[in-house]
């Protein structure tokens, strides 16, 4: 982005950036305050502007999420909007890969040429809320803003894959599990089965004595 001049002086234009971000559904206040933090310092530090919080509380995924060596069919979703510039999404990420709290996120540019000065934002708007155990049996409902995902294609299409192929290889764990449970109790039945023809030949040869 480059600095445009105006008669107030050089404009710094940034993007207006959508990002949803997925906790674990077992994360205490404190945690989930300090992904929030780190959120927000992340922003501050690249020059950006918090502009909304949403918070979703928490729902049902559309899918079973692996993350830390467990499978979670819940989550707590937080949709924030922010304009930056420069790496302040890359840097955001980054951190959203390294914190265990966080399992999944998705961001999705909103708008080019944006003028922070001219961004106003409505300081209710920002509160993280703290975590709530309700909602969990609805489906996450994505908001009319979000519909600027199906502009996303790429984007949308990696998530998708993504998802498919978990469940895919949670069908075929579920499949490999029953088909072991079948093979034990196959063994089992075998096992039932030499016995009883032993005990009978042991019977038949006493008999003959």
């Amino acid at each position: 982005m480059t600095a445009v001049a105006t008669q107030s002086g050089p404009v710094r234009w940034m993007r207006r950036y959508e990002t949803v971000y997925v906790l674990r559904p077992d994360v205490s206040k404190e945690e989930a305050e300090k992904v929030a933090e780190r959120l927000r310092e992340i922003v501050e530090r690249f020059d950006g502007k918090l502009t909304l919080v949403d918070n979703w509380g928490k729902r049902r995924t559309s899918y079973v999420i692996r993350h830390m060596g467990k499978k979670y069919t819940r989550g707590i979703y937080v949709l924030v909007q922010y304009v930056g510039a420069g790496g302040l999404v890359q840097e955001l990420e980054r951190h959203f890969r390294m914190l265990d709290e966080v399992m999944r996120f998705l961001t999705v540019k909103l708008e080019d040429m944006v003028d922070p000065a001219t961004v106003e934002v409505d300081p209710e708007d920002l509160a993280f809320l703290p975590v709530e155990d309700e909602g969990d049996d609805e489906e996450p409902e994505m908001p009319h803003r979000l519909a600027v995902l199906a502009a996303a294609g790429v984007t949308v299409d990696q998530l998708k894959a993504q998802a498919e192929a978990e469940a895919a290889e949670a069908e075929a764990e579920a499949e490999a599990e029953a088909a072991e449970g079948e093979s034990g109790d196959q063994d089992a039945e075998a096992g039932e089965a030499e016995g009883g023809e032993a005990a009978q030949a042991e019977g038949d040869s006493e008999e003959g004595a």
